[in-house]
Parts: structure tokens; C-alpha cells; sequence
């Protein structure tokens, strides 16, 4: 395999073709591979980029860079001007989101937030953009339990 280097940030998600395994981007120096690999059973080791380069992002670790957050010693971004994951927004008693994850769109690299929103009652899976975030910022407010689970 030759030497590549991708450009995943650290807490990037591949699962790989077989389904089986997964590897996540969190370097662990000496040791020259930066992927640590785990199936049903455990970690399984350290890889190279070449190995996982064919692997499919499949998501990012909470909190993490991949994620949307900086590693600053804080659990918080420094400037949180998007949805940031692990947070609950609330506007009123009708509507919710829970931001699971951020990710970029990998053609213009416009960020989506993924999660969970509560809408007439019910719980659903959905993804909010930038404009949404410019639109309800307004009335947002961040859970007194924030990354608490509510559903």
C-alpha cells in the first residue's frame, strides 16, 4: 500500500466494506497508523490510512473535531455559531433538537446538523442547515441537561 495521508479530522467514523469493523481517526503517537480498528469483540489494533482509505465515513465521535468541536479543553466550541453536538435547543413546549452530529457537505462543505426533532409531539430523525440556525436562534435555549437524552 502506498503512503497517503487523508484529510479526516480526528474522531472520523469508516466502517469498512465488509461491515464489520470500524475505525476511528485518534492517533495514539509512537505508533505510526493513526486508524484504531474495532469489531463486535474489541480493539483489534492500529492501521494505516491506505488500509481505510476505501472505508466509508460513517460518522464522527461526540465531541470530538470530526464532530464539530475543537479540543480546547472545554466540552464547548469556542464560538458556537451552529448547532453543536451533545446539545438540546428548545422553542417553547412544541418544538426541540437534539444535534447528535455535525457533518459537511463533501461537495461545497455547507455544515448539516443531524439529530433528533420533537414536533407535534413525536420524536424524529432530521437534519438542520445554516439558515435554519440564522432563522431560530432567536428563540433557542440550551437544555438545562444539555446532551441529556430525551427521548
Amino acid at each position: 500500500m502506498s503512503d497517503i495521508e487523508l484529510p479526516d479530522l480526528i474522531g472520523s467514523v469508516r466502517l469498512s466494506p465488509s461491515g464489520l469493523s470500524l475505525a476511528v481517526l485518534w492517533p495514539s503517537p509512537p505508533h505510526p497508523a493513526r486508524w484504531m480498528v474495532t469489531d463486535q469483540w474489541g480493539s483489534t489494533g492500529y492501521e494505516p490510512d491506505a488500509k481505510v482509505a476505501s472505508w466509508t465515513v460513517v460518522g464522527a465521535v461526540p465531541h470530538s473535531p470530526a464532530a464539530g468541536m475543537a479540543l480546547s479543553g472545554g466540552v464547548k466550541a469556542a464560538s458556537p455559531d451552529f448547532y453543536q453536538p451533545g446539545q438540546t435547543y428548545h422553542d417553547g413546549d412544541d418544538w426541540a433538537f437534539r444535534c447528535d452530529m455535525v457533518t459537511k457537505d463533501p461537495s461545497d462543505g455547507e455544515l448539516s446538523a443531524l439529530g433528533w426533532r420533537l414536533f407535534k409531539g413525536d420524536w424524529e430523525p432530521y437534519a438542520y442547515g445554516p439558515g435554519d440556525w440564522e432563522i431560530y436562534q432567536v428563540g433557542l435555549r440550551l437544555d438545562a441537561k444539555a446532551g441529556a437524552s430525551d427521548a
